[in-house]
């Protein structure tokens, strides 16, 4: 199977992982919790993550969150 580059944005908290998950499917972006994959140190145990297309959304939507901690990867998974 080969990998593909996706955006990953990790959190302080599994509650912020929830609420950017919820936001962003009302905003139609296509993206999902995942457990933060290993080769990514994390406070929170979930991620969110989307394909590369949809990564103007997500910085979008991640700047209209201002309270919310987080780190934005370009993995291969």
């Amino acid at each position: 199977m080969e990998k593909e580059e996706k955006i990953v944005v990790t959190f302080y908290t599994t509650t912020d992982a929830m609420l950017v998950e919820l936001e962003g499917k009302k905003c139609g972006i296509l993206g999902r919790l995942i457990p933060t994959p290993t080769q990514i140190t994390a406070q929170c145990g979930l991620s969110y993550m989307a394909s590369m297309s949809e990564k103007e959304k997500v910085l979008q939507l991640l700047e209209k969150m201002p309270s919310i901690s987080y780190k934005l990867y370009e993995i291969f998974l």
